[in-house]
């Protein structure tokens, strides 16, 4: 089972929970549930790990959804975990498109792995 993306996807200026922190609507909430969706898809979640721990991904998605480069942006602490976020992303090669207004030719979103119980 996947979780909403909720907040773990954002984007400067923008967040993936459906509204803007100011509680305004937000444009792209589909597309950052679609890349949710992707990358804990992907992701092998390590057993035995305390519920909580995250690990932040930096992802620079080009135009045409092409993810070019994967960056660590905050370590849970746990390299486990770390190397489980960062194998999930470099596994995702492609996204959907970007969507008009976020981004120019390339955006920066940050994806965060975070373990929880169903």
């Amino acid at each position: 089972k996947l979780f909403n993306g909720g907040d773990l996807v954002t984007a400067k200026d923008a967040v993936g929970s459906g509204t803007s922190a100011k509680g305004q609507p937000n444009n792209f909430a589909w597309y950052f549930n679609h890349i949710f969706q992707e990358m804990y898809r992907a992701w092998q979640t390590p057993f035995g790990l305390a519920e909580g721990l995250h690990t932040q991904v930096l992802l620079r998605v080009e135009k045409s959804g092409m993810i070019s480069k994967v960056s660590l942006a905050s370590s849970s602490g746990n390299q486990l975990m770390d190397e489980s976020a960062l194998a999930a992303a470099n596994h995702v090669k492609k996204l959907q498109p970007l969507p008009k207004g976020l981004g120019d030719s390339y955006a920066e979103i940050t994806v965060t792995f975070k373990i929880q119980k169903l």
